[in-house]
């Protein structure tokens, strides 16, 4: 009983520094190379991620935040690791289909993913980083099931980037963490 207890304040305490690790990374991104992209790309989507963030203020907004940025930390990763020259990241928010959700895709044309990397991506300790822990997107999952959501990817293979899809849920549903 203790080594389960144990193993589990293990977990939290690695999901807490990962966090903390993502955001000191975030924050020493290259305020000029961030203003360079802006004026050069269109940021209506990512308007309306901010809008929508706003709009939902019941949302445990931090389960959120923390998923977008361990998803845009990634996707600078990926861009950093890739040869291309023609680096490109977009974030993008659209309703579902059904019309009941909405997706925020987190799209980059870096590395991309081997296929059969795809179905391991959100487990626990699981990474193709050479320095990584493999909790990023284990807590990510994690917290969109939280949100009453679920996170996804799609990647055409590697050299070819990945879309990470966070599809959440409109309306309120019962239970903790919902976006309203």
């Amino acid at each position: 009983m203790d080594v389960s207890r144990q193993a589990g304040m293990a977990e939290i305490a690695t999901g807490v520094l990962h966090n903390v690790g993502n955001t000191l990374n975030s924050v020493n991104v290259s305020t000029s190379l961030v203003m360079d992209r802006l004026r050069l790309s269109r940021v209506s989507s990512l308007t309306r991620a901010a809008q929508f963030l706003c709009e939902h203020t019941s949302v445990d907004r931090h389960k959120l935040l923390q998923i977008l940025v361990n998803l845009l930390s990634n996707a600078r990763h990926a861009l950093m690791d890739s040869p291309r020259k023609d680096k490109r990241l977009s974030i993008g928010i659209r309703p579902a289909p059904d019309g009941e959700r909405v997706l925020i895709e987190v799209k980059d044309n870096g590395v991309g993913i081997a296929p059969e990397n795809l179905s391991r991506l959100f487990t626990q300790g699981f990474t193709t980083k050479r320095t990584g822990h493999g909790f990023g997107l284990y807590i990510s999952a994690l917290a969109a099931g939280e949100l009453h959501g679920r996170l996804t990817c799609d990647s055409p293979g590697p050299g070819q980037g990945a879309t990470f899809t966070l599809e959440l849920p409109l309306v309120e549903e019962p239970g903790p963490g919902p976006l309203k």
